[in-house]
């Protein structure tokens, strides 16, 4: 049995990628929460935000590729987490702020990655965050038209990725929505 040369090491071979990508997440997550109310995430403020945590992913030795797996997959559960819980205290502005900066970061990051699926499944989980603001905003009309934007972004991750299990669940999650609208 061959000692461990570092003992005091906690961190698992497997979860240091995903902590690193964590790291990465709570960056962005942090610009898209700190946000004032008052001064959206503008296209210029989104490009800065990819930049640092394109840095702070070289600096942890990550490919800038991951980066639209973090827009989607590291982002989706805080964003939306977030989001419903601003919606049901009512702070209906805070949570389409947050709504619409994840929407800027990865229409951001759709112009650094069009042919990544990742970037797809991002873009039309925001559309559906914006789907609920409508929602709780009765603007029905808005409502559907981010329904179809959603369902949209889930069919470009899809003719991407035609085996993506997500993309079709999206995708079949979003047209039962339409039917049931």
């Amino acid at each position: 049995i061959q000692a461990d040369p570092q003992p005091d090491t906690w961190v698992f071979p497997d979860s240091t990628l995903m902590l690193q990508l964590e790291s990465v997440s709570n960056l962005i997550a942090d610009r898209i929460f700190s946000a004032p109310i008052d001064a959206p995430m503008s296209s210029s403020a989104a490009q800065q935000c990819l930049a640092e945590a394109k840095v702070l992913m070289q600096r942890l030795g990550l490919p800038p590729e991951l980066l639209p797996q973090i827009l989607n997959e590291e982002l989706v559960r805080p964003v939306a987490g977030m989001s419903s819980e601003f919606r049901i205290r009512n702070r209906l502005d805070e949570a389409e702020r947050a709504q619409k900066a994840w929407l800027q970061l990865c229409t951001e990051g759709h112009q650094l990655f069009p042919d990544h699926p990742e970037i797809h499944l991002a873009l039309s989980e925001a559309h559906l965050q914006d789907w609920k603001n409508m929602l709780r905003r009765d603007r029905d009309e808005d409502a559907i038209a981010a329904l179809k934007k959603s369902q949209v972004a889930a069919e470009a991750a899809s003719q991407l990725d035609p085996a993506s299990e997500v993309a079709q669940q999206q995708i079949a999650d979003r047209l039962q929505r339409l039917q049931r609208f």
